[in-house]
């Protein structure tokens, strides 16, 4: 099983998505930024070293939802999603193809990785 955190940004009523690049695993899909977590590392720590790494972002975490358990064709996922909120630094696409400020609507049009719709039904209300 592979463990996964991922940040949920909320600024203004958006949160922030990532897309994938073209030659990441589910190119081109979107979803909150995170990474895998590293052995020995706490989920809050693995996720501001990932948005750091990510985004270029110091961030502190808010609230940690629940964790989405996922299974893909080759693989099972255990996503800990966070609430947190950007303390410095300006969001930048360093290993994603783009990234967007999103209104509640504007999610509903984007081609989400499924795993991460679990989040964002767990996140709909803040938005």
């Amino acid at each position: 099983m592979v463990k996964v955190v991922c940040g949920v940004l909320i600024e203004n009523g958006r949160v922030l998505m990532a897309r994938r690049s073209a030659i990441m695993e589910h190119p081109l899909q979107w979803e909150f930024p995170g990474g895998k977590i590293a052995e020995g590392e706490i989920e809050e720590d693995a996720l501001k070293r990932e948005l750091f790494e990510e985004l270029g972002v110091n961030i502190h975490v808010n609230l940690a939802l629940q964790p989405v358990l996922w299974k893909y064709p080759d693989k099972q996922v255990e996503l800990y999603p966070m609430i947190c909120e950007r303390i410095s630094g300006t969001p930048r696409p360093l290993e994603h193809q783009e990234l967007r400020w999103c209104s509640r609507k504007e999610l509903k049009s984007l081609n989400i990785l499924d795993a991460d719709i679990a989040i964002l039904n767990q996140i709909e209300r803040l938005l």
